[in-house]
């Protein structure tokens, strides 16, 4: 009869079994029966009563023997009740409900295994990889794999206010940026008889450089120290040249910033500026700006590339102030008494390590 709702899939065939010339009671039918009640079983075309028969399993055992001239005839349905098991490989896709498949249904594998498309669209592993590898493309036709992640990018950059043997680090860094920045002169000091002012001191040099590390295992920094204040009617001393020189230990780079030399003392007239200092063996290389002579108005000098000055806005007698950053020139004293000069800025070399 007629029913609602979805049913397991059953064997709907019949099923039939014939023999004839046996003298047994007993005989294998091909097929396991869910009961005597699926069955029609006659012998000569007699309908057999289920008490006159049993099965077990695809056996089926009569009451009496068959002689040789009787036919047995067995018809059986076999969809009562009871699932059919599909035949190997016989399952498609269509036959299977979307997210219907488990985990738990899943094949075991390796743990830490990944499952990707081989060229011929068939499902593969990917292996395992280690603890820090990245799952990589391959490109079209070949399965990702897991690999050490790319070398290249900043590892670190330090720093370097002091003297310093740079060794190569851990990380080993096969590139370098290098940046080495001269320390400025400082301002000369005032004379306190005429009301002039002492010439402000140069700039240091600065230098930037890329260099292939590889075959370097050290090199050598040295911070040139800012250049002095000049007392009263002396001249400010001169900045101090920074480096990083690594010819010593595999290389060829010797990258120097000089220190700007110091303004002089003012007398009868303004003291003259310091010159800047130079700058070499940098892939850009620029010179530190001189000092200037104070005049009327602002006492202020072009400062350095990594450093400023700090300028005396007012025209006022005073000491001059010191550079600022790294690499600026001192402003000179101004005025007539005992004024000294700024100092200098200090030098730096700063290193920047890649992969």
């Amino acid at each position: 009869m007629a029913y609602l709702g979805q049913v397991d899939r059953k064997a709907s065939n019949v099923q039939v079994f014939n023999v004839t010339s046996s003298t047994s009671a007993t005989h294998d039918i091909g097929w396991t029966p869910p009961s005597e009640q699926t069955l029609i079983v006659t012998i000569n075309g007699v309908k057999q009563h289920t008490n006159a028969f049993s099965f077990s399993g695809s056996t089926l055992t009569l009451g009496a023997a068959l002689v040789a001239t009787d036919e047995l005839e067995v018809v059986g349905i076999n969809d009562i009740g009871n699932s059919l098991t599909p035949v190997d490989n016989s399952v498609t896709t269509g036959k299977i409900g979307d997210n219907a498949v488990t985990l738990a249904k899943m094949a075991g594998g390796t743990d830490g295994n990944l499952i990707t498309y081989d060229a011929s669209g068939d499902p593969a592993y990917v292996a395992t990889g280690a603890a820090t590898n990245v799952l990589t493309s391959n490109g079209a036709g070949a399965a990702p794999t897991f690999q050490a992640p790319a070398s290249g990018g900043l590892i670190k950059y330090t720093v370097y206010t002091g003297n310093h043997t740079w060794l190569k680090s851990a990380n080993s860094p096969t590139k370098v940026v290098v940046e080495v920045q001269g320390s400025g002169g400082g301002g000369g000091g005032a004379y306190n008889s005429y009301g002039n002012s002492g010439g402000h001191g140069g700039a240091g040099g600065y230098c930037r450089k890329f260099i292939d590390v590889s075959s370097v295992t050290q090199a050598l920094i040295v911070v040139g120290a800012a250049g002095i204040a000049g007392a009263h009617a002396t001249a400010g001393g001169a900045g101090n040249t920074s480096s990083w020189i690594d010819t010593a230990s595999g290389g060829a780079s010797t990258v120097v910033g000089a220190g700007g030399l110091g303004g002089a003392a003012s007398g009868p007239a303004h003291g003259a500026g310091g010159t800047g200092g130079a700058a070499t063996g940098g892939d850009m290389n620029i010179p530190g700006s001189n000092g200037t002579t104070s005049v009327a108005g602002p006492k202020t000098s072009p400062g350095s590339f990594l450093g400023l000055t700090n300028p005396m806005t007012t025209v006022s007698a005073g000491s001059g102030f010191d550079g600022l950053g790294y690499g600026a020139q001192g402003i000179g004293g101004h005025g007539n008494g005992i004024y000294v000069g700024g100092a200098g800025a200090p030098g730096v070399v700063i290193v920047w390590e890649y992969a």
